[in-house]
């Protein structure tokens, strides 16, 4: 119907464009280190792990993402055992949509209305838990990444 429409009836019907864009992405690795150095390296160490820190399901919130009881810090000028990059953050969802309406006001030469949703769902995409042993906050989040939902509206001439 919209493509043989004409008059103002083709105006309102003709030159929609809807976009959609989904990011989902699993959690970005990270590391548990010693608040303190103890290696006597003179850089960031990491301390002794005990038993498996992940935990799964409803066992983990914001407040413990992982179990801080599993580490433990290593003897003074000792190397820990935690393996680099062992546990995951939260992972990220984030959905994008768009809505333009074109116009062309005589051939060659087109107006674009664009109404531009970023986050559209503000779902809160958190980042990494602090993973600093002997800090106050280690295992929590408490901080997000990303962008909450952002609305844009612009005007484009294209010729």
């Amino acid at each position: 119907i919209a493509k043989n429409a004409t008059g103002v009836l083709g105006a309102i019907a003709k030159g929609w464009q809807l976009n959609l864009v989904g990011v989902i992405q699993s959690g970005i690795p990270f590391t548990i280190t010693n608040a303190t150095a103890r290696s006597n390296t003179g850089a960031a160490d990491r301390p002794n792990e005990t038993c498996d820190g992940t935990l799964s399901g409803d066992d983990r919130t914001r407040a413990r993402w992982f179990d801080t009881s599993c580490y433990v810090a290593q003897a003074t000028n000792t190397y820990g055992s935690v393996a680099a990059n062992s546990l995951r953050g939260p992972g990220l969802m984030s959905w994008d949509f768009s809505i333009f309406k074109n116009f062309e006001p005589k051939p060659g030469y087109r107006l674009q209305a664009r109404i531009e949703m970023f986050n559209v769902l503000n779902r809160a995409n958190y980042a990494n838990p602090a993973s600093a042993l002997g800090a106050a906050n280690f295992g929590t989040i408490s901080s997000t990444s990303g962008l909450p939902r952002n609305v844009q509206f612009g005007l484009k001439f294209l010729f």
